[in-house]
């Protein structure tokens, strides 16, 4: 893969160094380490943006001991029905 010209002004202004420079594939790991750790960045950005509007217009739920364990009975149940129907459903 040939360099490009501001690639190789950057290589031969950069302070000498015993150390080898990154291969490609260092180089491409290290890109998409950033490129995902920016898009989780902007993923909670966005999800606090979210709860932030929530909270404006008075949506937000308080999470308690008891809408947690009221939470998990309604996904309990819902669970259940959905095993009863399967097993009534005529099997193909």
């Amino acid at each position: 893969m040939q360099q490009t010209q501001d690639e190789r002004t950057f290589s031969s202004e950069a302070a000498p160094s015993e150390a080898q420079p990154p291969s490609e594939v260092e180089t491409l790991a290290a890109f998409v380490e950033g490129t995902d750790r920016e898009r989780r960045r902007v993923e909670f950005k966005a999800s606090l943006d979210e709860a932030r509007a929530l909270m404006a217009r008075g949506e937000m739920l308080t999470i308690t001991r008891d809408t947690v364990w009221k939470l998990a009975a309604q996904v309990n149940a819902r669970a259940r029905e959905r095993l009863r129907t399967q097993k009534a459903a005529p099997q193909h």
